[in-house]
């Protein structure tokens, strides 16, 4: 089993604030001789907790690639969030799943973090418990832009109202969306300006008007006002 550092937190956004946690687990990985990681959900607990859609700036997918690509996280754990996950008690979140499954000699959290059955574990358990297992742990502060809380509640209203350069100084990249090209009416060839096709995913944050020339599919693809939009060549 490999010794990994993890990251915990959900990273929708995967904006500046994931962005201190996960600096401070490739830091520590650096130092223990381990694996960075993160550990996050297929859906938010949200979501299944009250039954109800929640819009997200992400795929899973999305969020797995910016990890890796601007972080440098070599392992991405997305863990379903089912009926076992979010009844599991908070010790036993640590104890079988972090420790005993996946390895873990260090955590890395954020300063609202809850997780375990009615979120009852939070960062201070987090801390006293790594310490009765002998292992370390970070709790991270907020981090504010501009006097304004980074989070992805904020970003996301940037984003459905179409505030995108704004988004994008709060994400530390562009907003991007990974989908396959679907095929139109093919329009935009007779008047000289082709267009890529990409269905939104369900419940995923991105502002109506979303459009851009295609280019090659290898190059990052600039949208409206600062979208990324990265066809993923499945059809």
């Amino acid at each position: 089993m490999n010794r990994t550092v993890i990251a915990l937190g959900f990273f929708d956004g995967v904006h500046r604030g994931h962005g201190a946690l996960l600096e401070m687990t490739v830091r520590r990985a650096r130092e223990l001789d381990a694996v960075p990681a993160a550990f996050t959900f297929d859906r938010p607990p949200k979501e299944v907790v009250t039954g109800r859609p929640v819009g997200l700036i992400n795929t899973s997918e999305d969020r797995r690639d910016l990890m890796q690509r601007l972080y440098g996280i070599r392992q991405v754990i997305i863990a379903p969030f089912d009926n076992a996950m979010m009844t599991m008690p908070w010790q036993e979140f640590i104890d079988r799943l972090l420790v005993g499954t996946y390895g873990a000699v260090h955590l890395v959290a954020g300063h609202d973090y809850h997780f375990g059955h009615r979120n009852q574990g939070d960062p201070q358990k987090l801390q006293t418990r790594c310490r009765e297992l002998g292992i370390g742990c970070d709790i991270i502060p907020q981090v504010t832009l501009d006097g304004i809380t980074v989070s992805s509640t904020y970003i996301r209203t940037l984003v459905e109202s179409g505030q995108m350069e704004r988004a994008a100084e709060f994400l530390g990249h562009r907003h991007c969306l990974t989908r396959a090209v679907a095929h139109g009416c093919r329009f935009g060839r007779t008047i000289g300006i082709p267009t890529v096709n990409l269905t939104p995913p369900d419940h995923e944050a991105v502002h109506a008007q979303c459009h851009e020339p295609p280019r090659s599919r290898n190059r990052s693809r600039k949208g409206h006002q600062g979208n990324v939009l990265r066809p993923s060549g499945r059809r």
